[in-house]
């Protein structure tokens, strides 16, 4: 609460200091009275002013809707009509008429700040709404380049929460300790399997450690950790569980965002698998063109006592979705009392 607080005093002082430029960087000449009321002063409030509501709008409400959701036309026409209104709008509302005419005025022999007695009119226009077309500029590209910033760091944040929620649901104690008495169980009896689940915990625990830190990795290494995940669960499980799996279609050369589709299918097994009772899960995969989706089904049963990391990994997964595939994918959860359900929709392209 006390960062809050501190970060409104500074955009509220940041929002005076800029406001007081033109007494700050006045330039009026000495004998000139009373040059807060000047129609130069009042224009320069009038801009600033206009370019404050600017630099909200877009940075708060502009980029993350239009920008970042790749509707450049509209975008392009907010900026063009800000641009409009901060260069045009604050001289027209103090007396500026591109018809013009007269001599420039002056004061006790100086001529004010907007004579121009050598240029025609609109160029005496340009020459005074210059500044302001250069701090439009400036302020349009701060806010992209601030906005851009904060999304890379929203990223790059909801990327680590994922990684060490899927690490504390992969790697804790008691998924290993199963994971290995299953192992075991199968060693002893000599049966072929155990080699291939040592193969498949391994291969998950590397791709956690290892391939997961970079921002997109090739699409088939993340088909190959889910399906070493799902086949470490069903040695663990035996006959407690049904779990189906199919994958339709290849990956080819395309990339995706690492274990952005993980979350799911891990919960379909924290909270989908009771030994005393009817277990059920059926995960779906289909790559076609440039889009992969995935159907995640499995019935509700009774478990032991509830983890909050379901919530966390469920919320950091969809942040993650809104910021690397904005406008670019669907998610749809379905709950009931005897059933929950995911079907995720994803433009890699």
């Amino acid at each position: 609460m006390q960062k809050i607080k501190y970060s409104y005093w500074i955009h509220i002082a940041g929002c005076i200091f800029f406001m007081a430029q033109p007494i700050i960087f006045s330039t009026h000449p000495p004998q000139e009275k009373d040059f807060i009321f000047s129609r130069p002063t009042q224009r320069d409030f009038i801009a600033n002013a206009l370019m404050i509501l600017f630099f909200y709008s877009n940075y708060y409400f502009v980029i993350p809707h239009l920008y970042f959701k790749h509707k450049n036309v509209l975008y392009f026409l907010f900026l063009l009509t800000a641009f409009l209104l901060i260069t045009f709008l604050p001289s027209l509302l103090t007396g500026r008429h591109l018809q013009g005419g007269g001599p420039p005025p002056t004061i006790n022999g100086f001529q004010s700040r907007d004579a121009d007695t050598h240029d025609p009119v609109i160029s005496g226009f340009y020459n005074e709404i210059s500044h302001h077309i250069f701090l439009y500029i400036a302020i349009a590209s701060f806010s992209l380049l601030l906005k851009i910033q904060e999304r890379f760091l929203a990223t790059e944040k909801a990327k680590h929460a994922a990684q060490l929620s899927s690490l504390k649901a992969q790697i804790n104690p008691h998924f290993l300790f199963n994971t290995l008495n299953s192992i075991y169980a199968l060693t002893v009896k000599k049966d072929d399997a155990a080699s291939g689940a040592v193969i498949n915990l391994a291969s998950l625990m590397r791709y956690i450690i290892k391939d997961s830190t970079d921002n997109k990795i090739p699409l088939k290494k993340e088909l190959e950790y889910i399906e070493s995940y799902i086949e470490l669960q069903k040695t663990r499980l035996r006959n407690t569980a049904s779990v189906a799996y199919s994958r339709e279609g290849t990956a080819g050369e395309k990339l995706i965002a690492p274990l952005i589709l993980i979350t799911f299918i891990e919960n379909a097994f924290k909270y989908g698998v009771n030994p005393n009772q009817d277990s059920d899960i059926a995960i779906y995969i289909r790559l076609e063109d440039a889009f992969i989706s995935m159907e995640v089904n499995n019935k509700i049963v009774v478990i032991e006592k509830s983890d909050e990391s379901m919530g966390i990994g469920l919320t950091n997964t969809k942040n993650r979705l809104r910021l690397l595939y904005p406008g670019k994918h669907t998610l749809d959860i379905k709950a009931s009392d005897h059933f929950y359900s995911v079907n995720l929709l994803i433009q890699l392209l």
